[in-house]
């Protein structure tokens, strides 16, 4: 009752402890909870942010290490205060062992904790509750970190308001009189520059290239370029008109975190220099190259237009290149790198003429045929649909797998339950305690996993399912033309699955792309 905690605290003397995760996060709020048990309860708390304040994740941090926490118990071990004030028992800590050590530490000191937003007592003996608490806190940890995200996605995104710093490159923050509040505006004589950097990029240059390019066409005299300030712009839907929360690491000039952390709505007051279809699609080929699906930085423009899906039919192995050309005379030559066994070797020219020859006798890459056109974006569009089906039934597996989870975490509760309650077996509790965290463990995995899923999906409705897409990528890349190599290996890389070469000099290829005429 509240009239009696009134009794138990009058002439004593408590202190405020709050725990942040990170700068994003309300104090504020902790605190007016707290000064709201002060007043509820006529009780005297000190409220102290330099001292009792912590700034710090309680999963990445252990206990010892969190300084507020230690001096929090350093001055009630010293008799400063006689009671401590939280405003909820994750504040401190989510793990369900480092609960069971902090009561333990709270019970020797005879020291109450009071938690601010439910008038409980942290440091009691309800040990049933306590340790269904505590595990389910570890399942909420991820809801509670998407919570917090919506609760800036409303201040920033539904607000319109710069939260202040350097604006992206050719982004400015003005007043606009009409609309009668400031808004962000793209700089008019840097369009032209924007639009060109995402050209380069779309077309297989990379972030250095594109650097060195622009310094020596001087396209935006006393702009100093680097491969950084070309990738932030690269990364940044801003161009696209859309604002975005959490894409950079924190305590990172440059780097940006996983994809489905981060928030992205639409900025109307923008009118995008590029689509959302070319930024997704550029984008992805930054993901590609990052995560090393595309392995090298000549992946693109390299001259071996097979290098990387041709392979040895007898073992296996990809081929190697080699160029033994010098002067006039030599060749490039695709081989097998297993010579004991293989010793398969095709000259990379005539290998290319042949498959070329492949390539261009498809009437369906006729470019100047809307009908073959559209019906190629179909075949493409269908290979893509069936890679999302596919990830459809990974995400009902994962789905099932959840549940299991759930249901096995429930079991493992109930089973605990009596031994708390008794403390009747020490040993079991312990197991059972670590099969609980163990669970935990599992279902944030699948939950994360079955989240990436989802955002592949996404990604896939957006860009590879998009056909607005498509026109654009073969607006890039066809005709096909030998000497415009970066377009042209891009195209072969999307219909080629694989191509075979046996000792005879056979040759075996898998499309991912139908290239037949119907």
């Amino acid at each position: 009752m509240i009239s009696s905690l009134q009794e138990q605290l009058q002439n004593k003397k408590g202190v405020f402890y709050g725990r942040v995760s990170s700068e994003e996060q309300d104090l504020q709020m902790q605190i007016d909870s707290c000064k709201a048990f002060r007043e509820r309860h006529h009780c005297d708390v000190i409220i102290d942010r330099d001292q009792y304040v912590e700034k710090r994740s309680a999963t990445r941090i252990p206990l010892t290490k969190r300084d507020a926490l230690m001096r929090v118990i350093k001055a009630v071990t010293d008799k400063e205060f006689d009671f401590i004030v939280v405003y909820n028992h994750d504040r401190l800590a989510r793990d369900p062992l480092e609960h069971l050590r902090l009561r333990k530490w709270f019970t020797e000191l005879q020291v109450p904790v009071y938690l601010s937003s439910s008038n409980q007592v942290y440091s009691n003996k309800d040990i049933l509750s306590n340790a269904i608490r505590d595990n389910y806190s570890k399942i909420e940890a991820d809801n509670i970190r998407v919570r917090m995200k919506d609760s800036i996605y409303s201040r920033v995104v539904f607000q319109r308001k710069w939260t202040g710093g350097k604006t992206p490159y050719g982004v400015k923050y003005n007043f606009d009189a009409l609309l009668d509040k400031k808004v962000l505006q793209f700089e008019p004589d840097k369009i032209p520059v924007i639009k060109e950097i995402f050209e380069l990029y779309r077309n297989g240059v990379g972030f250095s290239s594109i650097a060195v390019y622009l310094s020596e066409q001087k396209l935006d005299p006393g702009q100093t370029w680097s491969k950084d300030r070309v990738k932030s712009i690269i990364t940044n839907p801003i161009y696209c008109g859309y604002l975005s929360l959490h894409k950079r690491k924190k305590k990172s000039r440059n780097s940006t975190n996983n994809r489905e952390d981060w928030i992205m709505e639409q900025y109307h007051e923008l009118d995008p220099i590029i689509s959302l279809v070319e930024w997704e699609y550029c984008y992805d080929l930054y993901q590609q190259k990052k995560t090393r699906e595309i392995a090298d930085p000549m992946h693109f423009s390299t001259s071996y237009l097979f290098k990387g899906i041709i392979r040895c039919k007898s073992c296996g192995e990809l081929l190697k290149t080699k160029n033994q050309s010098s002067g006039q005379y030599g060749d490039q030559i695709y081989y097998c790198g297993n010579s004991s066994s293989c010793k398969i070797r095709i000259v990379s020219n005539v290998l290319d003429k042949y498959l070329l020859k492949y390539v261009k006798d498809s009437k369906i890459l006729n470019i100047e045929n809307p009908v073959q056109r559209e019906l190629l974006i179909v075949k493409i569009q269908n290979y893509y649909k069936e890679k999302k089906h596919m990830l459809e039934i990974d995400n009902k597996s994962l789905q099932h797998k959840l549940n299991e989870l759930r249901h096995d975490y429930d079991t493992t509760q109930d089973e605990i339950k009596p031994l708390l309650l008794t403390q009747s077996d020490n040993v079991a509790i312990n197991v059972l305690q670590t099969f609980l965290a163990l669970i935990t463990s599992n279902i944030t995995e699948t939950q994360l996993k079955l989240k990436r899923n989802i955002e592949e999906c996404k990604s896939l409705d957006t860009l590879e399912l998009n056909s607005e897409h498509w026109v654009q990528f073969f607006k890039d890349t066809l005709p096909i033309q030998k000497d415009y190599i970066q377009p042209l290996r891009k195209l072969l890389l999307l219909i080629f699955e694989k191509i075979e070469i046996d000792s005879d000099g056979g040759i075996f290829i898998t499309n991912r792309i139908d290239l037949n005429n119907r």
